[in-house]
């Protein structure tokens, strides 16, 4: 079996989740939401996180939530206690991650 290997350095969460947007399927306009949510909190979404990105993206309260839903309808956000919800773990990256490794097996041929 053939494996290949591709090695990626991250510059920051946005270039991270484009790289796993079809994953989930994200827009780029998720992409961007999101990524700017985890570079303010990489385990909790919370009041300040959306005020974060809302500001940084230049983009109204009602519209982040509505991104916000799409990616919480997609699986990416995890609902804990109460009105808390946390980022899926494949989302989070480490604070001394620097690369991403993807490794691709392939398959073997039928005869």
């Amino acid at each position: 079996m053939k494996k290949k290997q591709m090695i990626l350095n991250l510059n920051g969460y946005i270039t991270y989740i484009r790289l796993i947007s079809s994953v989930f399927k994200f827009t780029d306009k998720e992409c961007e939401v999101l990524a700017n949510l985890l570079e303010y909190s990489s385990t909790k979404l919370n009041a300040t996180s959306r005020k974060y990105a809302s500001r940084k993206l230049n983009i109204s309260k009602h519209a982040l939530n509505n991104h916000i839903k799409n990616i919480k309808d997609k699986g990416a956000l995890i609902k804990g206690e109460g009105d808390n919800y946390s980022f899926h773990p494949l989302l989070i990256i480490d604070d001394d991650q620097e690369q991403l490794i993807i490794m691709i097996n392939g398959r073997k041929k039928a005869v």
